[in-house]
């Protein structure tokens, strides 16, 4: 007869950056704990934490002292009210702290839940390069387990942050074509598995920057290169990760490059590739090199998050053009957040927001200037210029004053304007880019933030590269490229934004007073003002004629291609109804004069408040029938 022995009660205590938050104890502990659990600086977030399959157990409070019962509250208090899960690592297991239920009080119990720390190394990575001889190089680098965690909380509030990342590699690396989808592929006994596939053209990488990019802590660049999005370099450390380098010669043939890895490495990383792996030999591993052309990157993520026990992502899992002809919905394929969670923003109301669920929706307005085309489950996807699709436009242009180099002041392009179909589903706000890659979308500013009417429909352009780069390679915006750090010049530029959106939208109130939001009929649906189709050869922006809509047009699209039926010689047309504002050395508003086409003879725009010239009487005709020509 087995008898299993009782372990004695533990105590201990708690410790957050070496000071105590509380004395504890353990009257079941499952497995033997040292006196002191040290709080990782990491937490959680608690509706992502999923408990299932792990053990449990509680901690009470022991200290009573004013001191110990009150940070014992506050801890609990911040857990609870921030929605957290508290972090302790110890060598073989990881312990997670759950927030309270209840309003934390001095003798509140701790629940705990606690799973074995992973000791399998991680998946290989396996790279194809030329390296530059006499080089020498390690053929794997190590990552801590913790801080893979850690890397984990950057885009766990929003996981198309992580896909931007990438999106953003594969455009540094000069990629004219990246290719997104999910499929679903066999992992081992684990069974079929979604797989998030990132497929560019680009440079791809060679042996040392594959080394490079998988170690923490590499030098920042000195200074920011404006053809870069890439900046932080945030990385891994502690945990090997192996890396096996081939090169491929003009016959196609592939072979280990025996400068840089050796038999032995090539034998233990491909092992270990088999087995955590969806590539289960060398066949599989072989037939991702010989789908890259001449260069590029492809890159496998599995191991998906899960979202009510199933795959975070939904997305078309036929890629049959058949299959998706009988589509009851009629929709593009997408890859869309199972969630359909909006973000939270300041003073948002609107839970019509399709770029924070759909990924189409968020790479259509990723880039300012688009230099690489998106395929979405093999479907191109149809890049949008914002700019282009706004009625009432008007420019502004902000004066950055530099600190400390006159030389570096300039006048940064701020475009506002009115689109229906954000005005239909509620939304407005800043469109912010940094070097030309959205960081923050629908920034509401001024009155937008307190009203959901005030401002209604109204969109901002605007790329803050000047402003938010400080030189030496500091930056003020976020390690997840998902907002801006809080600073002078960012708080100088939203106080002007505030002011500019205010004058803007007083001057236009009455336009917008006469929009009133229709109800689509069925088999209606949202279009945009102005719809504008790129060309995928020359690059240039083609307006559509009423009743055609950009979504229509399937695969890739070039002037001679109906309904433009031109070539890429014609120049692009100038966006009509454009008012330039800027403001004179003594203060005063003034209106740049802009040639306007809405009727058959062309005519000039200027400030009907000015006293120059024989022009006042035409100039105010024109706004007037200006006015009346904008579409309600």
């Amino acid at each position: 007869m087995a008898v299993l022995e009782k372990r004695p009660a533990w105590r201990g205590v708690l410790v957050a950056r070496e000071k105590t938050i509380q004395c504890l104890e353990c009257l079941n502990p499952p497995f033997t704990m040292p006196q002191e659990l040290q709080l990782e600086g990491a937490f959680k977030e608690a509706f992502i934490f999923n408990p299932c399959g792990m053990g449990h157990f509680v901690l009470r409070p022991l200290g009573t002292t004013a001191n110990l019962v009150h940070k014992w509250i506050e801890f609990n208090t911040y857990l609870r009210n921030q929605a957290k899960v508290g972090v302790v690592l110890l060598q073989d297991w990881e312990l997670f702290i759950l927030p309270p239920k209840s309003i934390p009080v001095a003798d509140l119990s701790a629940e705990v839940y606690y799973r074995a720390r992973a000791k399998l190394k991680s998946p290989a990575c396996v790279s194809q390069t030329q390296v530059m001889a006499g080089s020498t190089l390690r053929s794997g680098t190590r990552v801590h387990p913790s801080h893979l965690e850690t890397l984990e909380q950057m885009h766990a509030a929003w996981v198309f942050g992580a896909v931007a990342e990438l999106i953003d590699n594969a455009r540094d690396a000069k990629a004219t074509r990246l290719e997104i989808s999910i499929e679903d592929m066999v992992l081992g006994e684990t069974g079929t598995v979604p797989v998030l596939q990132m497929v560019d053209n680009g440079l791809g990488m060679n042996h040392e920057e594959i080394v490079k990019m998988l170690s923490f802590g590499h030098k920042r660049p000195g200074e920011s290169d404006a053809e870069q999005i890439g900046h932080f370099g945030v990385g891994f450390k502690d945990l090997e990760v192996p890396i096996v380098t081939y090169k491929r010669f003009s016959s196609g043939q592939i072979s280990l490059d025996e400068s840089v890895c050796t038999k032995q490495d090539e034998e233990k990383c491909k092992k270990a590739v088999t087995k955590h792996s969806p590539f289960i030999n060398d066949i599989s591993i072989g037939a991702q090199f010989a789908r890259i052309e001449n260069t590029g990157t492809r890159i496998f993520v599995y191991n998906l998050e899960q979202w009510d026990g199933k795959c975070i992502f939904e997305w078309n899992r036929s890629l049959d053009p058949e299959t998706n002809a009988q589509n009851e919905k009629n929709e593009l394929e997408d890859i869309k957040i199972r969630s359909r969670r909006v973000r939270v923003r300041a003073g948002q109301t609107s839970k019509q927001v399709p770029l924070d669920f759909s990924l189409r929706a968020y790479t259509e307005v990723l880039f300012l200037v688009p230099s690489m085309k998106i395929y979405l489950q093999r479907s191109l996807v149809n890049t949008r210029n914002l700019a282009k699709t706004l009625q009432n436009v008007e420019r502004f242009q902000y004066h950055f004053v530099h600190e400390k180099d006159p030389i570096k002041n300039k006048l940064i392009p701020l475009t506002l304007g009115k689109l229906q179909i954000e005005y239909d589903r509620g939304n407005c706000g800043i469109f912010l880019y940094w070097h030309g890659r959205l960081i923050e979308a629908y920034k509401r500013v001024g009155d937008m933030v307190h009203s959901a009417d005030i401002g209604r429909g109204i969109i901002g352009i605007m790329d803050v590269t000047d402003i938010m780069d400080f030189g030496d390679g500091k930056v003020g915006v976020l390690n997840n490229k998902q907002g801006f750090t809080d600073s002078d010049r960012f708080s100088k530029l939203e106080k002007w934004l505030d002011k500019t959106f205010g004058e803007y939208w007083d001057n236009n109130f009455d336009k917008f007073g006469l929009f009133e939001k229709e109800k689509l009929k069925e088999g209606e649906r949202l279009v945009h003002d102005a719809e504008w189709v790129q060309c995928m050869k020359c690059s240039k922006w083609r307006e559509l004629p009423k009743g055609w809509c950009a979504d229509d047009l399937v695969g890739d699209w070039f002037c001679y291609m109906k309904p433009f039926e031109g070539n890429c010689d014609m120049a692009e047309a100038v966006q009509d109804n454009v008012i330039t504002v800027a403001i004179n050395r003594d203060g005063n508003k003034k209106v740049a004069p802009v040639f306007v086409t809405n009727d058959s003879d062309a005519s000039l725009v200027v400030n009907p408040e000015s006293s120059t010239s024989s022009l006042d009487i035409g100039a105010t005709k024109t706004l007037k029938r200006l006015k009346r020509s904008r579409p309600g």
